[in-house]
């Protein structure tokens, strides 16, 4: 399970590469890492800046790493940005024809509530803004494919039995990975 999550992710974020070169990977890597050229921000618990001097970066997935970001530092070395790796439970492709009737994010936001999750936890599961699973989720509840309780101060959304149903396809089988 673990190095499915990581090889997920990395998979996900190749494709990015390919698809808009290194500016949408940046931008595309986490809910608390944001691309504000020139600059890589990070979400850490102490403010401070690291300045490449032309060593580059790594970036590094992790499956253990689920809150903010670690930054690995050795002045002698290419520092390294260990990331939360997100739980999508697959890539989109192989969820059939789901992506092609609600549009591929939507398809992975019902995938990805399989187990009901708060929304900030949804958005790294498929690796988007929090603000963009909100929204996401928000057109899914019009459309009562799901539901939403609140928790505290969470929003926790959660499959309706047609949501449940269409995630899971009329063959009995699933149209998400990994379900």
């Amino acid at each position: 399970m673990i190095d499915a999550v990581v090889h997920t992710d990395r998979a996900h974020h190749g494709r990015n590469v390919l698809e808009g070169g290194s500016r949408r990977l940046l931008s595309t890597l986490s809910p608390s890492i944001r691309w504000e050229p020139p600059t890589l921000v990070a979400d850490h618990p102490r403010d401070g800046d690291l300045h490449l001097g032309g060593r580059g970066i790594s970036l590094v997935p992790s499956f253990f790493c689920t809150g903010r970001p670690i930054t690995l530092i050795n002045p002698g070395l290419r520092p390294v940005l260990v990331y939360p790796a997100s739980r999508r439970s697959g890539p989109a492709d192989t969820l059939d024809g789901l992506p092609e009737l609600l549009g591929r994010t939507r398809a992975m936001v019902l995938c990805a509530l399989a187990s009901p999750c708060a929304t900030g936890e949804l958005a790294r599961r498929i690796g988007v803004s929090i603000g963009t699973a909100s929204k996401h989720a928000s057109v899914l509840r019009t459309a009562k494919l799901i539901t939403s309780t609140r928790r505290g101060g969470e929003v926790v959304p959660a499959l309706t039995p047609l949501g449940r149903e269409l995630a899971q396809g009329r063959r009995g089988g699933s149209w998400c990975c990994g379900e």
